[in-house]
């Protein structure tokens, strides 16, 4: 009888066959399953000793991080550092003439003051300063640590003084927005005619507001002096120096002010002055003096 670990020869080489290995060619038993899985299995089984360290590991690391906290929550505690990141100091930069600085401030500390810096929404009490501050065309909040609020206003520019039947004059900026009434250090702007009511701090018709900054725009750009505008149900009426100017509100506003700004500098050279200049048709109205 031949042991079982002889080696056999194939050829010149020997081939070894050991104890529950299975010849690829060979046909697999139930044993030789059997055998299969148990080998599996013990790849497979994790050893005890290597299972306790893993959880001895974590839970060092629990410990640890609760010691940290525990500490740091002392710390706090004890030498009152909480108290240090409450908000006890406003800043209020930018206001000037349309938003008032105090007025801000105290709405500011209504909603901050005291309170953990870390506890103020900014985004929240920037909406609430704008919806009460329409005079500012936009307002940031910063937290300045340890313990400070910052309030950054950029207020509204007037850009014309608007003005009715009731013979008072009023500044609004390029959004429709009444600032107030006006004072000395704005009597230059141009004036615009409103025939509705006018009220400080309400918006104005949203369709007449858009046909003034761009006529002034596109003045400025021409180099005219606007002095004053006033608006109909068909067309504007501007004045440039005395020269009155009709642009009709289905013509373009770039356009036309290009063409009056091109008209009055050659009747200029010519020295002649435009009385009248109508381009509400398809061909130009010039009258002169």
């Amino acid at each position: 009888m031949k042991s079982l670990n002889t080696p056999k020869t194939k050829g010149n080489r020997s081939v070894k066959r050991y104890p529950f290995q299975v010849s690829p060619n060979a046909q697999v038993s139930g044993s030789d399953l059997v055998l299969k899985r148990i080998n599996k299995r013990r790849k497979t089984f994790k050893n005890p000793k290597a299972v306790l360290r893993s959880h001895h590991g974590m839970a060092k690391k629990i410990f640890v991080s609760c010691l940290l906290v525990g500490v740091f929550v002392f710390i706090m505690s004890k030498f009152n550092i909480l108290e240090y990141f409450k908000v006890n100091s406003i800043k209020v930069l930018g206001s000037s003439k349309f938003v008032n600085e105090k007025d801000i401030k105290t709405l500011v500390e209504k909603n901050s003051l005291g309170r953990s810096i870390f506890a103020i929404n900014t985004e929240n009490l920037k909406d609430t300063l704008k919806k009460n501050f329409l005079g500012a065309k936009n307002i940031e909040v910063e937290k300045d640590y340890p313990n400070t609020l910052k309030v950054v206003v950029e207020e509204r520019t007037p850009i014309a003084i608007l003005y009715n039947d009731k013979g008072i004059f009023y500044l609004i900026d390029s959004d429709g927005y009444v600032l107030g009434i006006v004072d000395k250090n704005y009597l230059e702007l141009p004036k615009i005619r409103y025939e509705d009511d006018i009220s400080v701090g309400n918006f104005l018709d949203k369709d007449i507001i858009p046909v003034s900054v761009d006529i002034l725009k596109f003045a400025e750009k021409e180099e005219l002096n606007v002095s004053s505008m006033s608006f109909y149900p068909k067309y504007t009426k501007i004045y440039v120096g005395s020269t009155e100017v009709y642009i009709g509100y289905d013509k373009s506003r770039e356009k036309s002010i290009e063409t009056v700004g091109a008209l009055i500098k050659k009747l200029s050279v010519e020295g002649k002055v435009a009385k009248k200049i109508d381009l509400r048709y398809d061909k130009v109205i010039v009258l002169y003096d």
